[in-house]
């Protein structure tokens, strides 16, 4: 169900029931395009009532693969309150063990909040 396990990397939780129920958002439109080499970009615009306004929330990923590396990515997400940048350089065989190395740089518009995140697995 979590396709994208980028998108939720510091939180871990199951976007499906976050994302797409009406009772926190009464309107949601998404949009997809893709590319036969694997880049795609994906839009979502969603809108919920508050008490006196609407509110709005806007949301554009990039994901796109880095041609001198055919195994890394890219994806980069940007939304009305934050943007995070995520590396992914793909499965490599050190010594008989595969090792996947990510990182990921997100920060909030006015740059009050930020952070950055190093992983390494061993598969």
């Amino acid at each position: 169900m979590n396709n994208e396990p980028w998108t939720s990397f510091g939180s871990l939780e199951n976007r499906l029931f976050v994302d797409d129920f009406c009772h926190d958002k009464e309107l949601t439109v998404k949009a997809q395009a893709s590319t036969f080499n694997g880049a795609t970009i994906k839009i979502k615009e969603a809108a919920s009532i508050d008490k006196t306004a609407i509110k709005l929330k806007d949301e554009v990923k990039l994901w796109f693969p880095i041609y001198a590396r055919p195994a890394s990515a890219l994806h980069f997400r940007f939304s009305n309150i934050d943007t995070r940048v995520h590396y992914d350089h793909g499965i490599d065989n050190v010594q008989g063990h595969n090792l996947n190395l990510y990182g990921s740089f997100g920060f909030t518009r006015d740059w009050e909040k930020y952070n950055g995140k190093l992983g390494l697995a061993l598969l």
